[in-house]
């Protein structure tokens, strides 16, 4: 007769929340990353000094304050607060550049933490699959903000040769017609 194995002791964890727009909200991530983190037996570390290990950058760019982030997930991580940092998917580690983030991830591995993106199982997996995934899925995130940013410029050159306002209009002022 064998006796049910004794509960796994939770894990400390470090979520990641980020959001590239003002327009966007980080609470969209929320729902994935809890239930990943719940049926992982995750819990989220808490800091004497910092508090909790949960990082929420609203209207950030993968530049300044995300570096800032990823640089002290890292020493934490090093530290041995946590090893595991949950994200909704791969593009909240970087889009910019494939070995940009790969080479944050390379340097979270290699001191013994990992990356879990709850909307894609298959991201950074210790294994070749993982891996083929992990390097697919970065380089995706880098071309769909190269194509993002011409359709961008695009759309302003147009708004450019039709004379039209290019930005926001003076205070006390409003915008009619085309």
């Amino acid at each position: 007769m064998t006796s049910p194995a004794a509960p796994r002791k939770p894990e400390p964890c470090a979520v990641l929340y980020r959001v590239s727009t003002n327009k966007q909200i980080e609470d969209n991530q929320v729902e994935d990353v809890t239930a990943h983190s719940a049926s992982h037996n995750y819990v989220i570390y808490r800091d004497p000094v910092d508090g909790l290990a949960e990082f929420r950058l609203h209207d950030v760019s993968a530049t300044g304050e995300q570096a800032a982030v990823l640089a002290k997930i890292l020493r934490q991580v090093a530290a041995g607060k946590y090893k595991v940092l949950v994200i909704a998917n791969s593009a909240r580690i970087d889009r910019r550049d494939p070995m940009v983030a790969m080479h944050w991830l390379t340097s979270l591995g290699v001191i013994g933490g990992r990356v879990e993106a709850a909307r894609e199982p298959e991201f950074n997996l210790d294994n070749l699959a993982g891996w083929v995934h992990t390097v697919f899925a970065q380089h995706q995130n880098a071309e769909f903000i190269k194509t993002l940013k011409a359709n961008v410029d695009a759309g302003m050159a147009k708004v450019r040769e039709n004379e039209a306002l290019d930005g926001m209009a003076p205070w006390a002022y409003a915008i009619e017609g085309e």
